[in-house]
């Protein structure tokens, strides 16, 4: 059940990284967080946070696969290592690689 739950919300990442993947215009990355206005590649800079989001959402999956087990105990704790530090990557690779590569001046 909970790795049911876990495998949707990491689905959920997936599947907004594929639609950001193919729009048109340029993504925002968060809530609250407007797309920027000027980006010197539209389809690269999607197709980089696309691609972002999709490994998340792998990762996140990997993380929780110590739900499958009956009484995962300790193992929980690889769980929330996972969903803390691929949050974190996820926040740095944005601010340091994509957002500074295709941002127009």
């Amino acid at each position: 059940m909970a790795f049911g739950l876990w495998c949707a919300v990491s689905a959920l990442m997936i599947a907004i990284g594929v639609i950001t993947f193919n729009m048109k215009k340029p993504a925002g990355f968060f809530a609250n967080s407007p797309a920027p206005s000027k980006v010197t590649d539209i389809t690269a800079y999607n197709h980089a946070l696309g691609k972002l989001w999709i490994a998340y959402g792998v990762l996140l999956m990997a993380s929780g696969l110590p739900l499958l087990k009956e009484k995962p105990g300790a193992l929980v704790i690889i769980t929330m290592l996972g969903t803390v530090f691929s949050t974190l990557a996820l926040i740095c690779i944005y601010a340091a690689v994509i957002a500074p590569k295709y941002k127009a001046e």
